[in-house]
């Protein structure tokens, strides 16, 4: 017999940004990854959406358990949203 399974996404109340040098962040309260490529990187933290802009990033640990996730690599600008931001893939897909 199948049982139903069901993806259960975890949320978190609060969220800890710590950015060394522009090159090494760390973020907790992570929910989840939207997009994750060298030039950008969209996340969904606390319930906000934030999109950060830089060149060379690479996730180096993620941890869904506890939602903690390192990047390295140049990092040119942080951003939150209330919402996430197609708008990118549409402008890569209708180029």
């Amino acid at each position: 017999m199948e049982q139903n399974k069901k993806e259960v996404e975890k949320t978190f109340q609060n969220s800890e940004l710590t950015l060394q040098n522009r090159q090494n962040l760390k973020v907790s309260g992570v929910e989840k990854v939207y997009e994750s490529n060298p030039q950008r990187l969209q996340l969904r933290v606390a319930g906000s959406v934030m999109i950060v802009i830089g060149a060379d990033l690479n996730v180096t640990r993620l941890d869904t358990a506890t939602g903690v996730i390192e990047v390295a690599g140049r990092v040119d600008s942080i951003k939150y949203s209330s919402t996430t931001d197609k708008s990118g893939l549409f402008k890569r897909l209708f180029k």
